[in-house]
């Protein structure tokens, strides 16, 4: 027997490819992986379910098949916490230009208020408070005012539906509105109707119901739609978020709900109060829903019968 031909054979692989090319194989795989290409994994992966490959190499391309999982694996999460960490980062920036820009945007809404009280005072100096001047001061403040609000909206550039301009959540607004504003329809009414029967009353003898032009009904209902959109859309969201406390929600429809009850300040100091707790009610109804729909509709409808058909406030 030729002892040459037995020591080849004991040193012949098992399987019918040869050692070399496998590992090349590996090799090269790996060395692909290390780059970035994950993809190139398919080498090891074939290796591993090669059955041409003796045992050792496919325990080998196994392990180093487990190493590129566990390595992409760590490289997805720390893709996923760099892009948190940007998006977090993102939003730091913009909480600082918003608290940088929401002072100003508060130094014009005092400075607008200002400039009312002391257009009011004149006005009541001069005998001009009539019904016709007082909408016309009220509206020409509330244009202003809604104007910084606007322009606020544009350079933040924050999605509408965080100012409240959505439909979502709209149902269950107009549901509330209907279930608390029944109760207070019909308290107003059985207040006009004893008003109606009090001597020395200034409803004594008069219609429960007053009459409403048209030109009130169809006008009335884009005042109620600024007025929510500034008061509700922009100054309790922002108020909201430059406050970095837990009840921030609390003072921002607080403080929202007074700067809308100044601006009715010349009617009457009923009118002003009637409306300072009623905005509270409408800012507690836009934090719950997060939408404008509601808030809009509540303030047109209770706005209209208590204003103009009741005329309990506002004059």
């Amino acid at each position: 027997m030729d002892l040459s031909d037995t020591s080849s054979k004991k040193t012949q692989p098992t399987g019918t490819e040869s050692i070399p090319e496998a590992l090349k194989t590996l090799s090269a795989s790996a060395l692909q992986v290390a780059r970035g290409d994950f993809d190139s994994a398919k080498g090891i992966f074939d290796v591993t379910a090669s059955s041409t490959c003796s045992t050792e190499v496919r325990d080998l391309a196994e392990t180093m098949g487990l190493m590129c999982v566990n390595l992409e694996a760590r490289e997805f999460r720390l893709e996923q916490t760099l892009t948190e960490l940007r998006q977090e980062h993102e939003k730091l920036n913009q909480s600082y230009r918003l608290r940088a820009e929401s002072g100003l945007f508060f130094s014009l809404i005092i400075v607008s208020l200002c400039l009312y009280i002391i257009c009011f005072y004149w006005m009541m100096s001069a005998g001009f408070l009539g019904g016709n001047y007082k909408t016309i001061l009220m509206i020409a403040v509330n244009l202003v005012i809604l104007s910084f609000s606007l322009i606020f909206i544009h350079r933040h550039r924050y999605p509408w539906d965080d100012w409240g301009f959505t439909w979502k959540n709209s149902v269950r607004a107009m549901a509330e509105v209907i279930l608390l504003g029944i109760p207070v329809i019909l308290a107003g009414i059985f207040v006009k109707w004893y008003l109606t029967k009090q001597p020395g009353s200034i409803h004594y003898n008069q219609p429960v119901f007053e009459t409403v032009s048209l030109l009130w009904t169809g006008s009335y209902l884009p005042i109620s739609m600024l007025q929510e959109i500034m008061t509700r859309g922009v100054i309790q969201t922002s108020i909201v978020r430059i406050i970095p406390l837990k009840a921030s929600a609390f003072y921002a429809i607080v403080l929202s709900s007074l700067l809308f009850a100044i601006t009715h300040l010349f009617y009457s100091a009923v009118t002003m109060a009637v409306t300072f707790f009623a905005s509270l009610v409408l800012g507690w109804l836009f934090y719950r829903h997060k939408t404008l729909v509601g808030v809009i509709t509540a303030h047109y409808i209770l706005g209209l019968i208590f204003i103009f058909i009741l005329k309990l406030i506002g004059w």
